[in-house]
């Protein structure tokens, strides 16, 4: 699984225009590192996408992710 890394400042400023609409709750996005994305799932996931959250065995996930993008770019 791999996505592509994009601005995501026009899609968190949508989501802030739209105070009426199906996003008037969303929260802002941001990339993080996969180290910063594991201690936030370990210490405060609730700050964590609601599909993230509940990912079984998230953690190995994440890590098997940067094992095979660092076994690809030797």
């Amino acid at each position: 699984m791999e996505f592509p890394c994009r601005d995501v400042e026009l899609l968190n400023r949508k989501w802030r225009d739209d105070s009426v609409g199906r996003f008037n709750k969303r929260r802002d996005l941001s990339w993080v590192t996969a180290d910063d994305l594991l201690a936030i799932h370990e210490t405060r996931p609730e700050r964590l996408w609601k599909p993230v959250r509940q990912l079984e065995h998230a953690s190995n996930l994440i890590r098997n992710i940067v094992l095979k993008r660092e076994a690809g770019n030797r």
